[in-house]
Formats: C-alpha cells, structure tokens, sequence
C-alpha cells in the first residue's frame, strides 16, 4: 500500500504542471530626455523674425516650455515650438521638461542669417544681399523673369537690361547706355 501511495503522490505532483506565473511588470516609463531635432547646432535659420523649434521628450506625460513659453507635447513625446527671434545672429532658447518631479533642462543656441541694417543717415540704400534670383538663368525668347531686391522705403528701383555681360561700372559697347 505504501507503494501506492508513493506512486499516487508522484503521478499528481507530475500532472499538476508548473505553478501559474506571476503577472508581469509594467514595462517602465522611457526617460525623460529632451533632444532638439531642429535646428541643430550646424545649421543656420533664415528666418528674420520667428522660426519653428522641433523635438522630443521621450514621453508624452511630459510638460515642456521654451524660454518660460509652454509647449504641447503629443503622446509619442514629440514637440513643435514657434519661437520669436532676437535681432542678432545668435538665438539661446532654454528648455525645460518635468514629469511627475523630474525635470531636464537644455540650453540650446541657434544661429540666424545676419538682418540687414540700413546704413545711418543715408536716405537711398539698396540691400545687395537680397537679389533674387542669383546665379545664371537660361529663359525661351520672350520669356519674362521677376527681380525682386530690398531697398529704401519709398525708392524706385530701375534695371538695365543689356544683352551681353560686361564687368560692373562699364558702359555697353552696343548701346552705350547700361552701366
């Protein structure tokens, strides 16, 4: 009878199986990380006056202001500021996120186009900077193409038009006009 028993403790403790597991853990929170995807710190916004910064925190709980200035952050973490933009070539911005006690901060420093400043006193200027277009432009007989340049408030801009390229402050041989 012994044998029995013995035999029976085995074959149950064989056909139990293994014990049921325990739940598993939530999987734990990304970190909170801020990172800048634009502007980097290679490139330089042409942006006069305000300009688009873009990123993520890593999580979406997160609250984020740019220098002081909420900021929505979408459920994946990713974020979109519109920010003005200081009259220099130099823009610092200082981001901070905090979820539930922990906050990061960033510092990040873009750099804008240099703004043209009209010369002091002067009361005609023209903006060489702002011809458009620029370079070599190949156009069917006929074919028109707008100019556009920056200039003093009130001024008239005139062109002359030749067709022969010559050096700057030359007289055309053709038609002795455009210099």
């Amino acid at each position: 009878m012994r044998w029995v028993a013995v035999a029976l403790c085995f074959a149950l403790a064989a056909c139990a199986g293994a014990p049921p597991a325990a739940a598993p853990a939530p999987a734990p929170a990304p970190a909170l990380r801020i990172s800048v995807v634009y502007p980097k710190a290679t490139d330089v916004v042409q942006s006069r006056d305000s300009a688009f910064l873009f990123g993520s925190v890593g999580r979406g709980d997160a609250s984020l202001t740019v220098n002081g200035a909420a900021v929505a952050v979408h459920p994946n973490g990713a974020w979109i500021a519109w920010v003005p933009l200081p009259d220099d070539t130099i823009a610092p911005f200082r981001l901070v996120a905090t979820v539930r006690g922990d906050t990061q901060a960033v510092d990040v420093t873009a750099r804008i186009v240099a703004r043209f400043h009209p010369p002091a006193g002067r009361a005609a200027w023209i903006d060489t900077t702002s011809f458009a277009p620029l370079g070599v432009l190949a156009l069917p007989p006929g074919e028109g193409v707008r100019l556009a340049v920056r200039a003093a408030p009130g001024a008239t801009v005139r062109g002359a038009r030749c067709s022969k390229w010559r050096p700057p402050r030359t007289r055309c041989a053709r038609c002795g006009r455009c210099a």
